[in-house]
């Protein structure tokens, strides 16, 4: 009897959860619509040894808080707690946008495994990421993976596996004094106690008589100044590589006005 598993791929826009999605499931793909509404669904299923791995790509959000149509169904599909883990996919040549909607899925506490796409294009920008500083403070798995390429794609499957049998708890980079007092938050996720945060008029005014500052400024702070540790501790910025020649006769060939003066002496 093989154990079935519901994992969803997570991140921003254009972040290559699709590209990774078809790099996994080849001709399995199956393409529809999310049930009444007009927005695509896109999912494909595989099976790995005992498992038998069902991958839904999730529309992609900046945040929970859904403005379009799409993000309501991704912000729905994510709070119903369908999803036995997540894949949160990051854009490795913008770590810190990405790390914001990191923070929010850990909150939810399912097990979840950080995907770093674009290594390559972001050591070009001079952007390295280090893997083990984010494992570190997050209590995660991170992975390095350019996701157009199958093989390293396919070395998911077993972290996947892995992450489902330990369910690690993560580490949320919050203060001390702020995750002291959602303790006394009564709800089974840190995601619930902040939504209650949120809600609640006593807890509300808990908040300001402690804090000095309203629950969604706390909030706010308390998830700026995670990802700017973050970024500090595992960001590191260095000088792009030297472009070679190619690259530097497409740049010319492909500018605007200096394309158009070669076009026109040749």
């Amino acid at each position: 009897m093989r154990k079935r598993l519901l994992v969803a791929l997570v991140g921003n826009p254009n972040v290559g959860k699709t590209t990774l999605l078809n790099a996994l499931a080849g001709t399995n793909l199956k393409v529809g619509n999310w049930p009444g509404v007009t927005v695509e669904k896109k999912e494909a299923s595989l099976t790995y040894g005992p498992y038998e791995l069902t991958f839904v790509d999730l529309p992609g959000v900046y945040g929970l808080e859904p403005f379009s149509e799409d993000e309501k169904v991704t912000v729905s599909f994510l709070r119903s707690g369908k999803a036995d883990l997540l894949v949160n996919v990051l854009d490795a040549t913008n770590p810190e946008r990405g790390l914001h909607l990191t923070l929010e899925l850990l909150e939810l506490g399912k097990p979840l495994l950080l995907v770093l796409n674009f290594p390559k294009e972001a050591e070009k920008l001079g952007i390295r990421l280090d893997e083990k500083t984010l494992e570190e403070l997050l209590g995660v798995k991170v992975v390095k993976l350019d996701a157009r390429n199958p093989e390293e794609v396919k070395k998911l499957l077993p972290l996947i596996a892995e992450l489902y049998e330990k369910k690690p708890r993560p580490d949320l980079p919050y203060s001390a004094e702020f995750l002291n007092f959602l303790k006394t938050v009564e709800a089974p996720t840190l995601a619930e106690k902040l939504q209650k945060l949120l809600t609640d008029e006593k807890l509300k005014q808990e908040v300001k008589r402690r804090f000095r500052v309203t629950a969604e400024k706390l909030v706010e702070q308390e998830r700026r100044r995670a990802v700017e540790k973050l970024v500090r501790a595992a960001v590191k910025l260095t000088e792009p590589p030297r472009r070679d020649l190619t690259d530097l006769i497409d740049a010319f060939v492909l500018h605007p006005v200096l394309g158009v003066l070669l076009f026109i002496l040749v």
